[in-house]
């Protein structure tokens, strides 16, 4: 019987190395579809990035929300005008914090190491066909959060999605509120 056991100790520790290795988490995936979508009279959706700036370690940026909240909300129907989709601005920045050190009580304490910001700015324009804007909505929306130095990466990941989708809720009634005042004659 100590055979037996030994035999499966060794298969087992010969096989591990070739299981495969858990797949990474892929980013989060947001979706900004439970609401119908804003059906417009264009004959098609432009998405302009204008801010195309390096964002900190971010697993969702706030760029690639605002595309998908683009594409979930906004539906060309047809017409001669179109409509642009411009992220005037959408950076996700890691601010290091001064962190003390040298005396007992700093070294007791868990200290605030990081700052992380965001901010998102957008305008929609439809646009006729000789390029003049005829109707304009936009938004912005800013979202910071202070680290503890004890904060773990994954724990940094999931701090950065929540921010994203705070920031996202916080653009999308304005954004809303914006579309049915401004592009009420396209709406259908």
């Amino acid at each position: 019987m100590h055979r037996y056991w030994l035999a499966v100790f060794a298969l087992l520790l010969f096989a591990a190395p070739l299981a495969p290795a858990p797949a990474q988490p892929a980013s989060p995936a947001v979706r900004f579809n439970a609401e119908p979508p804003f059906r417009l009279a264009v004959g098609r959706i432009d998405i302009v990035d204008r801010d195309p700036a390096p964002d900190a370690r971010v697993s969702l940026p706030p760029a690639r929300a605002l595309e998908t909240w683009a594409r979930d909300r906004l539906v060309a129907i047809g017409g001669r005008d179109r409509l642009v989709f411009t992220i005037v601005r959408a950076r996700a920045t890691d601010t290091p914090l001064r962190v003390e050190a040298g005396n007992l009580s700093a070294a007791e304490t868990d200290q605030l190491s990081d700052r992380y910001d965001m901010i998102v700015a957008v305008r929609l324009d439809i646009v006729d066909p000789s390029g003049r804007a005829v109707a304009t909505a936009q938004a912005h929306a800013t979202r910071d959060q202070t680290v503890l130095e004890s904060t773990l990466p994954d724990q940094r990941d999931g701090i950065w999605s929540e921010m994203t989708g705070r920031l996202m809720a916080q653009l999308a009634p304005e954004l809303n509120r914006q579309i049915a005042a401004n592009f009420a004659a396209y709406l259908r």
